[in-house]
């Protein structure tokens, strides 16, 4: 971690450094226009507020997608949604397509985007606090992706494949998709299959006493392969008072691990699991009378997955489906140019059925919830440099489980939310929002499961309740110079039913409330252009991520950070970028910010380090239909070290019985991928 705080703190010094030159210079000026093209084209986001970038500003780079642009976009970070907050409105992203919020989750946010080729994009707006009226569906700045509506029809071709200088199979995908516009008719259309090696490879493993003595220790191996192959749809009709879409997706995956750990005894974890997905979904947008507009959102997945896992000779096999049914109607009336008025109500039906061989706590269970949510906002430009959202939902659910447990339990919550975006001058704009946020439950949660490796088994909880969080956000937005621009962001969570590990019986655990927490995320986004430092053709850009959280340990009273992913630690990335119009070619270098996951379980804490690892890629687009890209991923050797503390009961209680520690790393590997244009 001493490398990601020192690279860290320079990208901080050289934010200083540049800002203090930009300062030095004349007044900063963005490099878009501010005010957008035919309002028709723009999902209606017209007036103060609306940074337009237009396909030539992009031009240099030679963007493949939409989804690249959103990326070269300054003062601009991509959320591709959280499927962790409930509700439709709460998981979407924060770019729009055509002026619509995309509803899919079988086909990602990202997804929708890459599939978008950067010819069809007209100009990419950017809106900060619901500027003209638009759905800014809880943030305070989005991206409205705005496509061309001339007749054409496109086909695109992509193959790729990677070579790894460890001994293995190469990965390889390829992937088809086409779109056919006609009239007022949009349809698109991708299918891909994909085989892929996540983070493996070869390394040491050993176990060491209290005392510090080794206890056992050998050679590491892990293999965790994945094979994927999906296919997705989607129509659209766009009339003068209408709009119509539908999408449907089936996604088929199969993954395999193996963790070998050769001590004096071997011990072999594997893993084999079959997952098929299904989505329908359907919007109908309606002018329902002058500046009376009506929504319509349906959707539906059906998962299916057979799981077995263990160490070999113990282990189980888990069988289960779930689904997730949701209708959302909406009724806005946009009172004039500065104001817009939304009321709507949400239900969603989610159940989950599981049967396993298991034999821990809730191994066999289904689990069933209903939830509705009515819901009101109000976008209101109140000046020129004032912009407000406020809004509420009220949400109902009753959850209820069968089988292993029986039991039904009702929750109620009532979320308001405060947006405000204040731009004090030119180029410079402060942003704060306040939510109460509901996570969404994982019913996985309430079922026992086996865990993805080793030592992560855990019982089922039926006394799960939603995590809900107070969440305040504060942001300070800066143009540096042309097509730079620099975003600082800080967030607070204060945290309710913290879900974390919590003790089913004396020797196992299960996902549970641990009481309240709090969680501060520290965000700096700056992307900036070389070309004044004598780098012709040079973007740098540095979204360095600093986590912390801090809640009670059930198992000990100490305090300490809750556990999982981007809890605690760095994250982000470092990146450099070259762009060479004349020679068709873009060079990057790009270095990402290592983490540190913790795990706090009832008899061990496991902690998960990723050092800084590098990559380095060259696009040449040797014809206007076709782009070759060359990556070299894990310069010098990608590592990761976990950490286990195993004791010999409950934590707290029991003393130390060993800890084991293993290192694992993964050389170069080649990738080339093709991308033509029919």
């Amino acid at each position: 971690m001493k490398n990601a705080g020192a690279a860290c703190g320079l990208a901080l010094l050289g934010v200083g450094w540049i800002v203090g030159e930009a300062n030095g210079q004349e007044a900063a000026r963005p490099g878009p226009a501010t005010q957008p093209g035919p309002a028709t084209q723009a999902g209606d986001s017209s007036g103060a507020g609306v940074a337009v970038y237009a396909a030539a500003f992009f031009a240099d780079s030679r963007p493949n997608t939409a989804f690249d642009m959103v990326q070269r976009t300054p003062a601009f970070s991509f959320n591709g949604g959280d499927a962790q907050v409930r509700g439709l409105s709460g998981a979407a992203g924060n770019v729009l397509i055509d002026g619509r919020p995309h509803t899919s989750k079988a086909v990602t946010l990202q997804d929708a985007l890459s599939r978008i080729p950067a010819s069809q994009v007209v100009r990419v707006d950017i809106i900060r606090g619901g500027a003209g009226g638009v759905d800014m569906m809880g943030f305070a700045v989005v991206a409205n992706v705005v496509r061309a509506t001339t007749e054409e029809t496109q086909f695109i071709g992509q193959a790729d494949a990677r070579a790894f200088i460890d001994p293995g199979a190469p990965d390889f995908g390829l992937r088809m998709e086409g779109s056919r516009r006609s009239g007022a008719w949009l349809f698109v259309g991708a299918v891909e299959g994909r085989r892929n090696r996540a983070f493996d490879g070869e390394g040491l493993i050993a176990r060491t006493g209290p005392t510090g003595a080794t206890i056992d220790s050998g050679r590491f191996h892990s293999s965790v392969i994945d094979r994927t192959l999906n296919a997705n749809a989607g129509l659209e009709y766009r009339g003068e008072d209408t709009v119509l879409r539908s999408n449907i997706g089936v996604e088929l995956r199969r993954g395999d691990r193996e963790d070998i750990a050769l001590f004096a005894v071997p011990e072999h974890f594997a893993l084999d699991e079959d997952a098929d997905e299904l989505e329908l979904g359907a919007n109908l947008e309606q002018a329902l009378a002058p500046g009376w507009t009506g929504r319509l959102d349906a959707l539906q997945t059906l998962t299916q997955t057979s799981r077995t896992a263990g160490r070999i000779g113990r282990q189980a096999t888990i069988e289960s489906e779930n689904g997730e049914s949701i209708l959302r109607a909406i009724v806005g009336l946009r009172l004039n140019e500065s104001m817009r008025v939304e009321a709507g109500v949400e239900g969603a039906f989610n159940f989950l059925d599981q049967a396993s061989t298991l034999t821990s706590a809730n191994a066999n269970v289904r689990v069933e919830e209903v939830r509705t949510q009515p819901s009101v906002t109000m976008n209101w430009r109140a000046a020129p440099s004032l912009s407000l959202e406020f809004g509420a939902r009220y949400e109902n659910s009753t959850i209820s489980q069968t089988g292993d447990t029986e039991s039904e339990r009702s929750f109620s919550f009532f979320k308001p939310r405060a947006i405000a975006a204040w731009t004090v001058a030119e180029g410079k704009q402060v942003r704060v929002r306040a939510e109460r946020e509901v996570r969404q439950l994982d019913f996985a949660d309430f079922a026992a499961s086996s865990g993805e490796s080793a030592g992560e088994a855990a019982a089922g909880n039926a006394a799960l309740s939603p995590e809900h969080a107070w969440v305040y956000e504060a942001a300070f937005e800066t143009a540096l110079w042309e097509r730079s621009a620099l975003v600082f962001t800080y967030k607070h969570e204060e945290v309710e039913d913290v879900l974390d590990y919590v003790p089913i019986s004396e020797t196992t655990d299960a996902r549970g409330s641990i009481g309240d927490g709090a969680r501060d995320i520290f965000t700096l986004d700056m992307k900036v252009t070389l070309d004044r430092f004598g780098i012709r053709g040079g973007r740098l850009d540095v979204q360095p991520i600093y986590y912390t959280s801090e809640a009670t340990d059930p198992f000990t009273g100490a305090e300490r950070e809750i556990s999982g992913p981007q809890q605690s630690q760095w994250r982000g990335r470092i990146n450099l970028y070259l762009d060479r119009p004349e020679l068709k070619s873009t060079f990057a270098f790009e270095s990402y910010i290592g983490f540190r996951d913790r795990l706090s379980r009832i008899d061990q804490v496991q902690t998960t380090l990723q050092p800084f690892f590098y990559m380095a890629w060259w696009e040449w687009a040797p014809f206007a239909d076709t782009t070759i890209r060359a990556t070299l991923s894990n310069i010098g050797v990608r590592q990761q070290f976990r950490e286990r503390l195993v004791y010999s009961g409950q934590r707290g209680e029991a003393p130390l019985a060993y800890v084991e520690e293993r290192k694992l790393g993964r050389g170069p590997a080649l990738q080339i991928r093709v991308r033509k244009t029919y």
